[in-house]
């Protein structure tokens, strides 16, 4: 026999990981002692929620319809620093926020490097998955590709190898929160 209880919606939002996804219908099953809880695994939500910064609108537009077709849904996309800066913290805490960022190209490396840290300062350390552009990962016959469509094909590559380096770092439709690898990632 087993006791349920039923945490406290704000109990949930405020103290609990929100890596966990844990809402105010989670249960928790305690043995008779009381010793140890036992929280059933938890699976990310599909479509998977991610953010994007990319400073250009019609990348961004394409690169998010290709990430659909990934199993992936940009629910929230900043153009610019100051706008990533004051969104992404409260987004990334929050309990239906994004699990990932991806962070484009047309960003400079400074740029990148003031996003993450100041989410991670002012969302209290939110697990986030971040994705950096890492030329090394772009091969020549990638570039090749895009060069010979004309650039239309670039978003849809992108898409392709910023989803490739989500579900290597765990985030995957219907997978478990345990296997998820927060930190920073090149794609």
């Amino acid at each position: 026999m087993s006791l349920v209880f039923t945490s406290h919606k704000s109990i949930a939002r405020t103290t609990l990981p929100r890596l966990l996804n844990i809402s105010a219908s989670t249960t928790f099953r305690f043995a008779r002692s009381f010793s140890h809880p036992q929280i059933s695994t938890m699976s990310l939500p599909s479509p998977v929620p991610i953010a994007l910064c990319g400073k250009s609108q019609t990348m961004a537009t394409n690169f998010s319809d290709s990430m659909s077709k990934e199993g992936y849904e940009v629910v929230h996309t900043c153009h610019d620093l100051d706008s990533a800066k004051s969104t992404l913290p409260s987004l990334l805490t929050s309990s239906t926020g994004p699990l990932a960022v991806v962070i484009g190209k047309g960003f400079y490396e400074s740029e990148m490097q003031d996003i993450i840290k100041h989410c991670q300062s002012e969302a209290g350390g939110a697990k986030t998955v971040w994705l950096l552009p890492d030329d090394d990962k772009f091969t020549a016959y990638m570039k090749v590709k895009a060069v010979a469509s004309a650039g239309t094909m670039l978003p849809g590559m992108i898409a392709e190898r910023a989803a490739a380096a989500l579900k290597e770092n765990g985030v995957v439709g219907g997978g478990s929160t345990e296997g998820v690898k927060s930190g920073v990632h090149g794609f």
